[in-house]
């Protein structure tokens, strides 16, 4: 037996020996072959959001460039990234820096461009990584505070480019098009999409909208017996920057389950 372990014991030695060694695969370790420097770094990132105000637990609406009121509106203000040291925002003639990462502000009898300006700073800003980054950047949008009256439907809703009929269809039936409608109903304020499933007579609760777009959240719960236009679930409509292209993401629920779908037409 002992002469037995004795010739095991190198063959042990040996195959140990040939055994290749565990790769290191730590990116953030500078012993390891796939070591990145780079990898924990960020650019300094100055952009920002200005969005609608909206009731809480819903998606903010951001403004494109242009912020109807008729005497007053409330405007979000959020950074995009929340990484950064330290932020600076200036708005407009308002002497006051703001140095949160969100706030509003109420803007009451306004007309004409308001530019608002964000200045980041970021104490780990690496020109190794990203040549040029010397840890400041600064953005400039300016918005156009249209005001308007709101005594007719259609004076309501002529500063809101969203509103409309569209001809379109979902996404893997192209040759399957149906009319869609955004529209505004002064009397008893409803705000509707019509036809949203296709022959389906419209949605008109728990609906936001701004200048381009429309959402509505869980407006109906699933229906018992999955009836298609009482299912609708989450509607996300958006008009493109050339005012005539429209994309909407909904859902649906089917047997049980929710079913995806993505709408775009062209506003007739």
């Amino acid at each position: 037996m002992k002469n037995i372990f004795a010739l095991l014991f190198p063959l042990l030695l040996l195959y140990a020996s040939c055994k290749k060694p565990e790769l290191c695969q730590d990116i953030e370790n500078p012993a390891c072959e796939n070591y990145d420097p780079c990898y924990s770094a960020f650019e300094t990132n100055a952009e920002f959001i200005v969005s609608d105000w909206t009731r809480p637990g819903d998606i903010p609406l951001p403004f494109r460039d242009t912020i109807p009121l008729v005497t007053s509106i409330r405007v979000d203000f959020r950074v995009a990234d929340r990484n950064m040291s330290r932020y600076e925002w200036k708005i407009g003639d308002d002497p006051r820096v703001f140095t949160d990462t969100m706030f509003f502000l109420t803007f009451e009898n306004v007309s004409g461009w308001i530019n608002f300006s964000l200045t980041t700073y970021n104490d780990k800003a690496d020109s190794t990584c990203f040549p040029g980054d010397n840890g400041k950047k600064t953005v400039n949008k300016a918005y156009y505070f249209k005001r308007y009256t709101a005594s007719t439907d259609e004076e309501y809703i002529a500063p809101y480019p969203i509103f409309g009929t569209y001809l379109g269809a979902n996404e893997g039936s192209p040759q399957d098009t149906f009319r869609i409608t955004i529209h505004w109903i002064n009397i008893g304020g409803f705000l509707c999409i019509r036809n949203l499933p296709d022959g389906c007579n419209g949605i008109c609760e728990n609906s936001i909208f701004n200048t381009h777009y429309f959402a509505a959240y869980e407006p109906l719960p699933p229906h018992q017996d999955d009836l298609l236009c009482a299912s609708p679930n989450k509607i996300f409509a958006e008009l493109l920057s050339d005012n005539r292209t429209l994309h909407i993401d909904y859902e649906t629920t089917q047997n049980g389950e929710r079913i995806k779908r993505k709408w775009v037409g062209v506003k007739l």
